[in-house]
């Protein structure tokens, strides 16, 4: 299988040096099913004349039951498997991070970050490149990720950062540096088949470190990856 020369470096930045073998197999495997049931008491139950429910709706009269009756062990249904997720829009932009504040700032890149998690599984072009400064490669990377899922159909099956943490600081020249730490949570990219093509490992403690100006509104200098894996406070 060709690995997406897009996709297998941005994961590689972000930490996944190797990509899990023989995913689509692994999924198979992964979907859940029911407990080994227990074996029944051999203890006589006695009668109580309530009417109870059984695990498929149905009511019956346990007075009728004979006091040797095991119970019912059958298992609850499994858990649907895995797929694309809903569609209830990209996250909207919040009014703090339109200011030109230090709190504005860290409102932008949380956003940002948000709106990455949500592109990843929905792409949809247009939404990144106005915030992008012509030398920031990272965010090229991204809308590039972006603009390949959108032709290829390969989209992610989850969040593939969990926020823990930001913090704003003054960066040089009048820009304002933002850290925002992040969970890179183990998480598939699948074909419109429902196919696994990629699968990224959980990672951990990974971050971003944006520096970004104001103009009008926010604009993205660059993009630095946090590799000392602490957690923002």
């Amino acid at each position: 299988m060709r690995n997406s020369p897009t996709l297998t470096h941005l994961l590689t930045v972000l930490g996944s040096t190797a990509l899990l073998a023989g995913c689509t197999a692994e999924a198979g495997d992964e979907t859940d099913s029911p407990s080994t049931p227990p074996a029944a008491s051999s203890a006589p139950r006695a009668s109580t004349g309530e009417t109870s429910t059984s695990p498929d709706g149905g009511s019956h009269d346990s007075a009728s039951e004979t006091t040797d009756a095991t119970p019912d062990t059958s298992p609850s249904p499994p858990k649907e498997p895995s797929s694309k997720p809903t569609d209830d829009g990209p996250p909207a932009m919040p009014a703090v991070a339109k200011e030109n504040s230090e709190e504005g700032a860290e409102a932008f890149a949380l956003w940002y970050v948000e709106t990455l998690n949500y592109l990843y599984q929905h792409p949809e072009t247009g939404i990144l490149e106005k915030y992008a400064g012509p030398d920031c490669k990272t965010c090229q990377r991204h809308i590039d990720l972006v603009e390949e899922g959108k032709d290829t159909g390969v989209v992610a099956t989850g969040n593939l950062h969990k926020i823990t943490g930001s913090r704003a600081l003054p960066g040089q020249g009048g820009s304002t540096e933002v850290t925002v730490t992040f969970d890179q949570e183990a998480t598939d990219f699948i074909n419109k088949n429902g196919a696994v093509k990629e699968s990224v490992p959980d990672e951990g403690q990974l971050g971003y470190i944006f520096d970004l100006n104001f103009q009008d509104r926010w604009e993205i200098l660059t993009i630095q990856y946090n590799v000392n894996r602490a957690p923002v406070e």
